[in-house]
């Protein structure tokens, strides 16, 4: 998972860079690559992003309304999953719950200072 500052302004891959990790993971029964997650208030992203093209991933992006609906259907139009929320700010505990109801159980979160504060103590910085 990687928060908006870190999306937009790194465009981070977020793939198993070694050829035998991903092996094992297809023997494993997974994807090469794990679930792709974003949390941005406004995914202005680029559609040639590597965020959204490196590497066959699920991507899930959440956002909010301020993301311009044109923005939303054509990262839809990509594939992506596109989790809007009616909010100020992304609601990081209904994220997680959701991500939870689509199986996911294990998260890496690669985020600046305001991620990791949302993620270790729901409810801050609201």
């Amino acid at each position: 998972m990687v928060g908006g500052h870190t999306l937009l302004d790194e465009d981070p891959k977020l793939t198993v860079k070694s050829a035998q990790l991903r092996a094992e993971r297809r023997a494993r029964g997974k994807s090469e690559n794990p679930i792709k997650v974003a949390v941005v208030t406004n995914a202005q992203i680029k559609l040639d992003s590597n965020f959204l093209n490196a590497g066959p991933a699920r991507v899930i992006i959440f956002t909010t309304s301020q993301t311009s609906p044109t923005q939303i259907g054509a990262l839809r139009n990509k594939g992506v999953d596109v989790f809007v929320l009616d909010e100020k700010r992304v609601d990081l505990v209904q994220s997680l719950e959701t991500l939870k109801g689509l199986g996911v159980e294990r998260l890496m979160v690669e985020g600046g200072g305001t991620l990791k504060l949302r993620v270790a103590a729901p409810g801050v910085g609201r």
